[in-house]
């Protein structure tokens, strides 16, 4: 299977995307994938294990990992602030384990 990078199309266009680049990937269920890291240049995506008998486990013994793929050239969009970052005394995900 293979993850796939794509240039997203402008809203009311008729042109969806542009395909950039392939990435195989050693596994057979590719689940999803989101850019992470300081400059949201890398590429995680996860995969599934369930459901695999071990015939198809014994050659994709990956399967269910997450995959980092660097060096794509793209960035992800940036994400938009939780909607608590702004309360005073509060800093994103720390608010939550207090």
């Amino acid at each position: 299977m293979q993850a796939v990078t794509v240039v997203p199309g402008t809203a009311g266009s008729a042109k969806l995307g542009a395909l950039l680049t392939v990435v195989p990937l050693p596994v057979d269920r590719p689940t999803s994938c989101v850019f992470g890291g300081p400059d949201r240049s890398t590429l995680f995506v996860t995969t599934a294990r369930h459901g695999l008998d071990d015939e198809a486990l014994s050659w994709q013994p990956h399967a269910g990992r997450v995959f980092r793929i660097e060096g794509l050239g793209v960035r992800g969009a940036p994400c938009a602030p939780l909607p608590w970052t702004d309360h005073p005394g509060r800093v994103g995900v720390e608010a939550m384990k207090g």
